[in-house]
């Protein structure tokens, strides 16, 4: 549609298409070549472009690498399949904890049945007699009318996503259907598919610009990836309107007031965004978010008695430091 309109464009190919799994699967080991390594804002990161033709249309793709957050993100995913299996054994540990409990205290009321009636006793013996004369293994689990931890594929799978959204997906499920009676044991397992986890980790760090622009094609992988960043500073600033100066819902009647309103909130995101750069360059992010800063702001008041003179309240420490790194002169008292 885009294409039919003639609007030129720069987006990620999204992972599960078709075409960025081809992408991936081709550029598996030659990506981290040290042939597409290039610095981006002091980092090193590695790109290729790739012509392609699509519904007879020529577009250029951009496949990118970052090392750094692929190690993040292999170890983030590596660790949800461990603490999945790590879960599901101990799930498993309990029921076993739990049936044996409940056979020991079968046995128990057995022997007591047994002990107040002879001829019961007997005809138990006998009963038992007949049922380890059938074959090992025929018997299924529910003829020992055992609560079982997972009754079928689809529960198993409802408890692997509840621990990690959509790792479902990464575990074979394999139910045992028979198994002997005098042992407590799980009638399920799961294993790693490792075709799935691999196709997995081919995505960490990575992604995929695509554009039908030329001028773009010609301004290199660098440039294509500042610009497409930059796209993520704009949604930031957006974000900001809406979510943190009251840009969200405008509430008015006029054209008048909406104009005025938006000029408000206009002027509001210049400082909002001046006040998250000087945060950004002196690393006061490490210490507060910009709500605490402007909290510690707020305890800044001035007292007006009646008679006429203006006090102003002291200034906490914490505050006196922020309007140093920001090169402020403080407020003078009256």
């Amino acid at each position: 549609l885009l294409m039919e309109e003639d609007i030129s464009f720069l987006m990620p190919v999204p992972f599960t298409t078709n075409l960025s799994k081809e992408i991936l699967s081709e550029y598996k080991d030659t990506l981290s070549s040290p042939s597409n390594a290039f610095l981006y804002n002091g980092k090193v990161m590695f790109g290729i472009e790739k012509e392609i033709v699509f519904n007879k249309e020529k577009f250029t793709l951009f496949v990118y690498l970052d090392k750094e957050r692929e190690s993040i993100e292999t170890e983030r995913f590596l660790k949800n399949i461990i603490r999945v299996e790590e879960e599901f054994d101990n799930t498993l540990r309990e029921w076993m904890k739990r049936e044996k409990k409940r056979r020991k205290e079968e046995e128990e009321r057995d022997k007591e049945k047994e002990k107040g009636d002879k001829k019961e006793n007997e005809k138990n013996r006998k009963r038992s007699v007949e049922d380890e004369s059938m074959e090992e293994g025929s018997v299924e689990d529910e003829e020992y009318n055992i609560d079982l931890p997972f009754v079928n594929e689809r529960e198993v799978k409802e408890f692997i996503n509840s621990i990690s959204r959509g790792y479902a997906k990464y575990f074979d499920i394999t139910f045992k259907k028979n198994r002997v009676s005098d042992e407590v044991m799980p009638s399920v397992t799961i294993k790693r598919n490792n075709e799935e986890i691999e196709k997995a980790l081919m995505k960490k760090g990575r992604m995929i610009l695509i554009t039908n622009n030329n001028n773009l094609k010609e301004k290199g992988k660098k440039e294509v990836l500042y610009l497409y960043r930059k796209r993520n500073d704009v949604e930031r600033v957006f974000n900001a309107l809406k979510n943190k100066i009251d840009g969200n819902r405008l509430r008015t009647h006029s054209s008048d007031t909406t104009s005025g309103k938006l000029f408000i909130l206009f002027i509001a995101l210049i400082l909002y965004s001046a006040l998250d750069k000087l945060m950004r360059e002196n690393n006061l992010y490490e210490k507060y978010t910009m709500n605490e800063l402007l909290e510690m702001m707020k305890n800044i008041r001035t007292i007006e008695l009646k008679s006429g003179p203006i006090f102003l309240t002291e200034i906490p420490k914490k505050a006196r430091d922020v309007f140093k790194l920001f090169n402020i002169e403080l407020p003078k008292y009256a």
